[in-house]
């Protein structure tokens, strides 16, 4: 259950939740049905056996905008009528779904997993963060366990969820790698940042960055991707108005996934100036397309940002976020080994490992399921009212399957 995936995503959460769906489904003994929310008026289901999703329409009856969940009855029973069965286990993402997930597991006595990205506590304060943290506090103390992609989340959540005895596993984050090595980007000076545009991030202290660094470099340029609160992005194009570098910074804006990682090699850097991160995977991929890395080691950032594969910005300040991108500058060859030590520590970090470790959780929680094994893949025809019969545990020729929501 994921409020972002591929064709709607916003962020880190749904390239995550895409490309996880996507190494599961490849091991044998995995039957995937993701639900999630679709630009369409309609329901859509898009049937590619062993991975099913569904999209329910935005703003309507199946998901409300205004209260940002997925609403549970029409959902319910729109895959009863589609007959769509019960999984073994709820895999969900996005706080949107809490409820839907709460349903099952307490109707059906169905294990949820939920993959916390990220605390709605440590966000800066707005408009409905506090509606979104208790709901977020539920589903933490509903979670059969809880997987997290740092240490720094993991102890996050303990120091703020207390009370909650589950189980937290450690499970980072994996990128997709390039096989070859990129030529260094014809301009040097012009740098990438890529991100939401919120307080956290350090946008601002790297805008005033820019600012110090024109004084000696006219050639500087800064292309912001991302979007944030209209508030927030009017006053961050205001301070780059008031410190006169309007026509050193391009805000390009929301670029889908894709088009972002065909980004990352061109740019003489990409700037991840953040205040603290769960894990950081804007960093990551810029170590694994083989971009100069000038990063903080903030939060999850911690578990793989050094000073052999990035010139590291110390703390969160103008000066040092420019001395960090100066070096880069001064010392060619030593940014060009650290391109290569970023490049092995990516390596390090791929889906082939991550989908091990979440299907030797899932085995765990889905009791009765040798998920890991092979088996015959449920089809389900389009209009069609009742499952196909599955095939009892006890009969020989049952290999085993679990059915992941």
């Amino acid at each position: 259950m994921t409020n972002e995936y591929e064709g709607n995503i916003v962020g880190g959460l749904g390239i995550i939740a895409t490309n996880l769906s996507k190494a599961l489904v490849k091991r044998n003994g995995i039957l995937l049905t993701i639900i999630c929310k679709g630009v369409s008026r309609q329901v859509t289901v898009e049937n590619d056996s062993p991975i099913r999703i569904i999209r329910f329409p935005l703003g309507s009856k199946y998901h409300s905008v205004r209260s940002q969940k997925f609403n549970t009855a029409p959902i319910v029973r729109w895959l009863q009528a589609h007959g769509f069965a019960r999984p073994d286990l709820i895999h969900i993402h996005s706080l949107q779904c809490d409820e839907l997930a709460k349903y099952y597991k307490y109707k059906y006595r169905i294990p949820v997993i939920y993959t916390c990205h990220s605390l709605v506590v440590l966000e800066r304060k707005k408009s409905g963060r506090t509606k979104m943290a208790a709901r977020q506090k539920k589903l933490i103390r509903m979670a059969n366990a809880i997987t997290v992609p740092s240490q720094w989340q993991k102890n996050k959540n303990r120091q703020y969820y207390p009370f909650y005895k589950g189980q937290i596993k450690v499970i980072q984050n994996a990128v997709s790698m390039k096989n070859e090595m990129n030529k260094s980007a014809s301009n040097p000076y012009h740098l990438l940042y890529v991100g939401r545009l919120t307080a956290i991030k350090g946008i601002k202290e790297l805008l005033n960055a820019i600012s110090l660094l024109k004084k000696s470099n006219h050639q500087i340029k800064l292309d912001i991707v991302g979007e944030g609160s209209k508030a927030y992005t009017i006053k961050l194009k205001k301070i780059a108005q008031k410190l006169n570098i309007n026509k050193n910074v391009k805000w390009i804006g929301k670029l889908k996934p894709m088009a972002v990682q065909r980004l990352y090699s061109s740019y003489g850097a990409v700037i991840v100036p953040s205040r603290h991160e769960s894990f950081g995977l804007v960093a990551m991929e810029a170590m694994a397309n083989g971009a100069p890395l000038v990063s903080t080691r903030k939060g999850g950032l911690h578990s793989f940002v050094n000073m052999n594969n990035a010139s590291v910005i110390r703390t969160v300040t103008a000066s040092s976020i420019a001395s960090s991108i100066r070096e880069i500058w001064r010392n060619p060859d030593v940014t060009m080994s650290r391109v290569r030590m970023a490049k092995e520590t990516a390596n390090r970090y791929g889906w082939i490992k991550v989908s091990n470790q979440y299907l030797s959780l899932f085995s765990k929680y889905a009791k009765g399921r040798r998920i890991n094994v092979a088996c015959t893949p449920l089809e389900i025809e389009k209009g069609m009212e009742n499952e196909a019969p599955r095939p009892s545990m006890d009969r020989p020729e049952y290999l085993g399957e679990a059915r992941l929501l």
